[in-house]
């Protein structure tokens, strides 16, 4: 009889765990690891289709994929390169710049911020998205300057020259 039973709940245990391996899906793959960070297929994916979004928009022909793919991959990892520059300097986007650059965005256009988050929706892009973007851009022009300053060497000549 403990035999008999041991059976049965091996057999229900088999049947549940099948059960979970058959519904198991593959949730993402990494297609790129840039120092100890990683680029998932999903990040390229949405990567193309914001670039094919754009061609579209624009009624511009695009590229074969796999030359959009290439050139996502290649932005994505010079975006890695960055952020892990910025991290190991300590650089960081304030609030502050960041609510600049929207005010900036909202004054050229002559648009609130409700008509911003409408546009950005219509657009299948996201105000979240547009916030992200935006810190990327402050973080990337903060690296270069700091890489740009820190190989510039002014004489104390050409200092004076220019007073």
């Amino acid at each position: 009889m403990i035999n008999f039973l041991t059976k049965i709940i091996f057999f229900i245990y088999l049947l549940v765990n099948f059960s979970f391996i058959s519904a198991y899906q593959e949730l993402d793959r990494i297609v790129a690891i840039v120092n100890k960070d990683v680029i998932t297929l999903n990040d390229l994916t949405e990567g193309v289709d914001k670039a094919l979004l754009f061609f579209k928009q624009n009624s511009i022909e695009p590229p074969k994929e796999d030359i959009i793919e290439k050139k996502v991959l290649d932005e994505l990892i010079e975006q890695k390169i960055i952020e892990g520059y910025a991290e190991d300097w300590n650089i960081k986007a304030s609030q502050e710049d960041i609510d600049l650059l929207i005010q900036n965005i909202l004054s050229a256009n002559q648009i609130t911020l409700d008509e911003l988050k409408s546009n950005l929706k219509q657009q299948s892009s996201s105000y979240d998205k547009l916030v992200e973007s935006l810190k990327y851009e402050i973080i990337l022009k903060k690296v270069k300057n700091r890489e740009i300053s820190s190989k510039l060497n002014i004489s104390d000549y050409e200092i004076k020259k220019h007073k």
